[in-house]
């Protein structure tokens, strides 16, 4: 995957040089550098492509919504601990090695530990909180 950036220099409305940075990014339009916030749902749309096909068979053998599993391999939420155990196993039922698991567990750790509230929270917080 091979990206770049460009510079080009024009003349702006007053006159002035301006520079333009673009950005050529990959053809599948991703931003091509893996965010730490995306890598458990990259990893959770592999592992079910691969394992189960369609969201459909994974939603029944995890006994969720396919809506769910499109909201966990877009990153938009996490499933809850109790889900992912249920996607753990339903992952080693349907062929996944152990290492592919452990990856995916220390994935979602990572994702968890990120979306968790940062406490304490700031003094204006408390002082809201307090006040009748």
């Amino acid at each position: 995957m091979k990206m770049s950036l460009s510079k080009r220099r024009s003349s702006g409305a007053h006159g002035l040089a301006e520079t333009e940075t673009t950005k050529q990014v990959p053809a599948d339009g991703s931003s091509g550098l893996e965010t730490e916030d995306h890598r458990f749902a990259r990893q959770m749309r592999d592992h079910r492509v691969r394992h189960f096909g369609k969201q459909a068979s994974l939603s029944v053998e995890v006994r969720c919504t396919e809506a769910a599993v499109s909201f966990w391999e877009s990153g938009r939420r996490l499933p809850q601990p109790s889900t992912f155990l249920r996607i753990c196993r339903a992952l080693v039922e349907n062929g996944a090695t152990s290492r592919e698991v452990a990856s995916l567990r220390r994935a979602w750790e990572d994702a968890q530990v990120r979306k968790a509230p940062k406490w304490p929270m700031p003094p204006s917080f408390l002082i809201a909180v307090e006040r009748p």
